[in-house]
């Protein structure tokens, strides 16, 4: 309406664009939500329409909106992120899986502020594909090891893998030397067993349901640990407290194991338990062949087998190193937990005794006591030096008191006869008849010349 201030504000408008918003008195503003409303860090403020307009103008004409990078930039990101991910994971390298994920996340946020023009990295796309990767190989893994972790119940005793598990690093590979009782059990007449089946499903057979149905009591009820299964040898044993050792010279092994391991007195009373209701299934199992395989096996084999099957047990304790056995090496062979000691040794020469006496489990001197005390009855067999090693040891046929063989009156007379053999007295005494195959061995042994000095037999067979 004043062409003089009309003029000045032309000129100050010269060359340039204006955008106007006329609005009544009675309408409301017109804003907009921006970047500058949601974007981080922003004022958080709606934009005012003119001024939307206005930003939009200025970035066409200047050409300088925000630009992502280059399709072959994005997806190598994605191919380099992903081969590391999978890669980092399927190795289990999880520290390095999880700090290069975050590096990377950190990186790619960075970048959108370092360059003014090239800010719309794909932050987003790229931490899926991180998570994604990610999750897949930790699932993958996560799925191999309950596998592992079955197999692993299935193959390795219940308390070496709470042993072992419970170790970190090299510890689980460090020798630990502590005190044992040891149970071996083996089958008399297995090779013949074996010959006279000839399949070896049926072999197969046979011993996964002798296994199953007699040594299984050791391992579930009286909590022992087993060492081998070697053809139809059993071997379990029982770790001890040994007070002897102060807690500060055990090593991280030592530490762990007394953890869960019984004393000297359960693990003895187990042993000696278990042994005789381990010899009272083998009699069970042995004696219902007939029954059990009846259609599956002729019953003239079955017959040959049930005359000549046969199990002894022997038990003694002492010093074991318990530890990883076999290459040191990672990655080369395969390595076993177990124990090796004089007690295995001797465990196995007595059991093979059990052939020379009528008695099914035998034992050494120091578990008298707690033969004793659990109310089993027991009859000395002599002292004998067995093959591969220097030290005789006295030993024991273990029973029941009700067992005809272990009355009184029958340990009693046994014990005069062997007395009397042993001091090679002239006068001959009686031996009861149930020990008729006892007596056999001995004199067979005395014929041998194997009676040494102080009544020790100097046996020079397994």
């Amino acid at each position: 309406c004043n062409e003089e201030i009309a003029m000045q504000m032309a000129k100050k408008l010269a060359n340039k664009g204006v955008v106007l918003q006329v609005t009544g008195p009675k309408e409301s503003t017109d804003t907009l939500v921006s970047t500058m409303t949601t974007a981080f860090l922003s004022p958080k403020l709606m934009t005012p329409g003119p001024q939307y307009i206005v930003d939009e103008v200025e970035t066409f004409l200047n050409q300088d909106h925000p630009r992502m990078p280059l399709l072959e930039v994005k997806y190598g990101l994605f191919a380099v992120e992903a081969l590391f991910t999978i890669l980092a994971g399927a190795y289990l390298i999880q520290p390095i899986l999880w700090l290069g994920g975050v590096l990377i996340f950190t990186l790619l946020i960075a970048l959108c502020f370092l360059n003014p023009l090239i800010q719309l990295w794909p932050v987003t796309v790229s931490l899926l594909v991180f998570l994604t990767g990610a999750g897949l190989t930790t699932s993958e893994h996560l799925l191999l090891g309950f596998r592992r972790g079955k197999f692993m119940s299935n193959y390795i005793p219940k308390q070496i893998e709470t042993l072992l598990m419970s170790l970190h690093g090299s510890d689980s590979f460090m020798n630990h030397r502590c005190q044992a009782v040891v149970l071996m059990s083996d089958l008399a007449g297995y090779t013949a067993v074996t010959g006279l089946l000839k399949d070896p499903n049926h072999v197969m057979d046979l011993m996964n349901d002798y296994l199953h149905e007699t040594s299984i009591v050791l391992k579930g009820k009286y909590e022992g640990w087993l060492e081998a299964y070697v053809g139809d040898l059993v071997c379990y044993y029982w770790p001890y407290s040994d007070d002897s050792i102060a807690e500060q010279d055990k090593n991280e092994l030592g530490k762990a194991l007394d953890k869960q391991i019984l004393t000297q007195d359960d693990a003895f009373h187990h042993i000696l338990s278990g042994a005789l209701e381990l010899a009272m299934l083998q009699h069970k199992f042995f004696s219902t062949l007939s029954e059990r395989y009846k259609g599956k096996i002729d019953d003239d084999i079955l017959d040959k087998i049930a005359g000549i099957i046969n199990a002894g047990v022997g038990i003694t304790s002492g010093t074991v190193v318990m530890g990883s056995l076999g290459p040191q090496m990672e990655g080369i062979g395969l390595k076993r937990f177990g124990i090796l000691g004089d007690p295995l040794n001797l465990a196995s020469r007595i059991e093979g005794l059990s052939r020379f006496f009528n008695t099914e489990v035998i034992i050494t001197e120091e578990l008298l006591p707690t033969a004793e005390q659990s109310g089993f009855k027991y009859r000395r067999l002599g002292v004998m030096s067995v093959k591969g090693r220097k030290e005789p040891a006295t030993i024991y046929a273990l029973g029941y008191a009700d067992d005809a063989r272990f009355s009184d009156e029958n340990i009693q007379a046994w014990e005069l006869w062997l007395k009397n053999i042993e001091l090679k007295a002239s006068n001959i005494l009686e031996c009861p008849d149930v020990f008729a195959h006892d007596k056999a061995s001995i004199l067979g042994w005395l014929e041998r010349d194997l009676l040494g000095e102080h009544g020790v037999w100097y046996l020079d067979q397994k």
